[in-house]
């Protein structure tokens, strides 16, 4: 294994992450998270947002987002479907090099001289719970995350980039950092409108942290390195910390008991309009302290670090990994501790709701990444632009999303009554083409409701509210906030 291949293997780490325990599950996802009939998804963007949705309460019973992505490699002619049916017989394709088996399918690189960037998140909520009782809301939610980011990979070890160095000469490579962790949330929703105005919220979320597996890698500085022949890697005068639970440091032992706990918060504010809604929020302010089946190691090489290969492809995990690296520095352990810190990946969000016409909504949101620490998890940088039709029965939204200022993607969402379907990805699901990620996520709920029977008799379900902006037509007894002015 070269550097290239460690990248590859780390951004493996993000779909083993993902596919815990043999499971798997777009930070945007706008058909479940932003619409007025959101509920406790909403409050997990925006924990003031339970104030001026059109719910009086909300009761979710099962929702999975998921969303991979990058530019450093790709599933050649594939789809998500597809890569999940076949992804045990992926095989690595160097330069110009295609599938010759028909039974498999490759994993290429993409060739551009560039920094490159890879991120995978997960979220499974569980069963939660919203309730509004004016002017205080409250909310109990479940949540199962997996988050992992590397958002710079310098352009040196582009997989085709590196194969084509030159021997002997040496190159420099910038400072690497990745984290990534696995972890459950038991946390509580508590807002309120402002005393002085029904059309201010304020909301915060408290959240319990159990980590069940993590992860961070740092370079801090920038290191030297050469290739000395196809087979050999040298590395001068480099410091590397690398943290990790035992399931990462090797895959087969992978599980959900608890290694770590910790503490975090979400903040938020909103303020709606005759026709519009804006909104900010602070989003997971917080750590994890893995302090079991943890260890922490750090690297130092004060002369040279020379690595063969095929003794690293030798090795299938990272203790094994680490373990042949102090081999080589002839030190008995670069353990330092049995314990290290995962920050969680901190985020702003901003997010303004539109109505131009009845039932027809423009959301414009922007989510920007503020973890800056070695071991902090990153999250990706988007703007989101989101068109929708909505009402009561149905909500239709076709988001277009643009990942760290540069990648395009477009995605739909439907809602039809509790149940909600989407993707950020559209075009990842179907047809073959270059697959560097995708997205998708549903959700199974249940709140208030109104249907009509024969000659007008029907059943009422509890009240359901309506927010300031909101067009749809009331409905009869329903509980309707005053719009502003």
């Amino acid at each position: 294994m070269n550097l290239p291949q460690f990248v590859l293997r780390t951004l493996v780490i993000s779909l083993t992450l993902l596919f815990v325990s043999k499971r798997g599950a777009c930070q945007q996802a706008p058909g479940l998270y932003l619409e007025n009939y959101s509920g406790i998804h909403g409050v997990l963007k925006n924990p003031a947002f339970g104030q001026h949705g059109n719910l009086g309460w909300d009761i979710n019973l099962g929702s999975l987002n998921f969303n991979l992505d990058n530019d450093y490699a790709y599933a050649a002619n594939s789809n998500f479907f597809h890569f999940i049916q076949r992804r045990d017989s992926l095989t690595i394709l160097g330069e110009n090099e295609q599938v010759v088996n028909p039974e498999e399918f490759g994993i290429s690189f993409n060739p551009e001289n560039s920094d490159k960037y890879g991120y995978a998140h997960m979220d499974v909520v569980g069963p939660s719970a919203w309730i509004e009782l004016h002017p205080v809301s409250f909310g109990l939610f479940t949540r199962l995350r997996s988050d992992m980011g590397i958002a710079k990979i310098p352009a040196t070890i582009g997989y085709n980039q590196y194969q084509n160095l030159n021997l002997d000469e040496f190159q420099s490579l910038e400072s690497i950092q990745s984290a990534g962790a696995i972890w459950s949330e038991y946390g509580i929703n508590i807002s309120s409108n402002a005393f002085w105005s029904k059309d201010l919220s304020a909301g915060i979320n408290i959240k319990y942290l159990v980590g069940h597996e993590g992860y961070f890698l740092s370079t801090p500085n920038t290191l030297n390195f050469s290739k000395t022949s196809d087979n050999q890697l040298l590395i001068n005068n480099a410091v590397a910390s690398l943290g990790f639970t035992s399931g990462i440091g090797d895959f087969s032992q992978i599980n959900s008991t608890k290694k770590g706990t910790g503490w975090a918060i979400d903040l938020g504010y909103s303020q709606t309009f005759e026709r519009s809604r804006i909104a900010v929020s602070l989003l997971d302010l917080g750590k994890i302290s893995f302090d079991n089946n943890s260890e922490l190691h750090q690297v130092v090489v004060n002369d040279t670090l020379i690595l063969v290969n095929n003794d690293i492809n030798s090795q299938n995990s990272f203790s094994g990994l680490i373990g042949l690296i102090g081999d080589n520095l002839q030190t008995d352990s670069t353990i330092i501790a049995d314990n290290f810190d995962i920050k969680t990946p901190v985020r702003f969000m901003i997010n303004y709701d539109y109505r131009f016409a009845q039932n027809f909504y423009i959301n414009a949101s922007l989510v920007q990444n503020l973890s800056t620490s070695d071991n902090a998890i990153k999250s990706q940088n988007t703007v989101a632009f989101s068109p929708r039709y909505e009402t009561r029965w149905m909500t239709i939204t076709s988001p277009i999303i643009i990942n760290n200022y540069k990648n395009l993607k477009v995605g739909i969402a439907a809602r039809l009554g509790f149940l909600t379907i989407g993707s950020d990805n559209l075009l990842s699901l179907f047809g073959k083409r270059d697959l560097y990620g995708s997205s998708v996520y549903a959700a199974l709920k249940i709140n208030p409701f109104k249907y009509g029977g024969k000659k007008g008799r029907g059943v009422n379900c509890p009240k359901v509210k309506r927010s300031p902006w909101d067009s749809a037509k009331p409905i009869k007894g329903a509980k309707r906030m005053s719009s502003p002015g």
